[in-house]
């Protein structure tokens, strides 16, 4: 019995000690694989001509399908390998498509983008936005993006127990599937907020409440209703609520001067 209890507490600790020596190899060979692959774009993207600097331009790494947005400044960081398919768009603008260059881990990279303009009858026409049209074109050209699947846990995890080698692989594109992610939140993110800003417009409560210049922007930023609002609200909601929110911010301005 005693012999018995000996074998089986060295099977344990035998097979303990190969799943430590699996994750700690594991782990080693993601760090050199992210170490050593792995370079960062850094740039800004402007407008041509105008050189004002352009926010939300989407920034997508095709081969590994992440990406990232611009910020207000026009400003974005993203990790590529060298070679790696570099593609810019905004709605409204020409993509432009380039290869990561090589030099080094960082690169720095300025972008300009051209506004699309359409010819008809010999007179010069500017794209125009569109929510509706803008949004069905963004969804087409992020489809892979916005059609990703957020993995099952549980079943990652079971996985790597039984296919050690597939584990491995889920393990050296984890942080890939967490950029991808990010990035497909962003831009759902940034879809709702191009819905809200197509119905709570600057003409719209510009009209209802006669603000303008800073004053009508610092409003609009107080009282700026939520994605789930302006979704549900019709046009005689929307209107009441700024009228209702004007007379707010008149007692609040009044509440500052005093």
């Amino acid at each position: 019995m005693i012999r018995i209890l000996k074998t089986l507490k060295s099977s344990v600790d035998l097979k303990r000690g190969i799943l430590f020596g699996l994750v700690f190899f594991l782990s080693f060979f993601a760090g050199i694989h992210q170490a050593f692959s792995q370079s960062i774009l850094n740039g800004k993207v402007f407008e041509t001509g105008t050189e004002h600097p352009l926010e939300g331009v989407s920034v997508v790494n095709k081969n590994s399908q992440t990406g990232e947005l611009t910020d207000r400044s026009g400003y974005f960081s993203l990790d590529a390998k060298p070679g790696d398919s570099i593609e810019i768009k905004l709605l409204g603008y020409l993509p432009q498509t380039f290869a990561m260059p090589f030099g080094g881990k960082i690169i720095n990279q300025n972008i300009f983008l051209t506004i699309k303009k359409f010819q008809l009858k010999s007179v010069e026409i500017m794209a125009r936005p569109d929510f509706r049209r803008d949004s069905l074109q963004n969804r087409e050209e992020n489809a892979s993006i916005f059609n990703y699947k957020k993995p099952n846990f549980a079943s990652a995890a079971l996985n790597t127990v039984f296919h050690p080698l597939s584990g491995l692989n889920n393990l050296l594109n984890a942080g890939k599937r967490k950029r991808l992610i990010d990035f497909q939140d962003k831009l759902e993110t940034q879809e709702q907020d191009r819905y809200i800003d197509s119905r709570y417009t600057r003409q719209l409560v510009s009209s209802l409440s006669g603000l303008h210049g800073k004053e009508l922007e610092t409003f609009m930023k107080l009282y700026r209703p939520s994605f789930e609002y302006i979704q549900a609200a019709s046009d005689y909601d929307l209107f009441s609520k700024i009228k209702d929110d004007f007379k707010d911010y008149v007692q609040y301005r009044s509440s500052k001067t005093n």
